[in-house]
């Protein structure tokens, strides 16, 4: 199993962790600053759901849409 890296001063583990996860999980999720789904609850939950269901939502929140990733 990889090493994980050392999380960065004033950052826990868990923190470091998740903003990996999202930054792998989720494709150009750079583009998603400013959308509905710029929150942490909401990229973690767009990072639980299957690709095909990411990019329907990545697309419709770049166009301005209101969508969620939870319920």
């Amino acid at each position: 199993m990889p090493r994980k890296p050392p999380p960065r001063p004033g950052k826990s583990r868990d923190t470091v962790e998740r903003s990996v996860r999202r930054g792998t999980d989720i494709p150009n999720v750079g583009e998603l600053a400013g959308t509905s789904l710029d929150k942490g609850t909401e990229l973690d939950a767009l990072a639980g759901l299957p690709a095909e269901f990411q990019g329907e939502l990545i697309e419709q929140a770049k166009a301005g849409e209101k969508v969620s990733a939870g319920t």
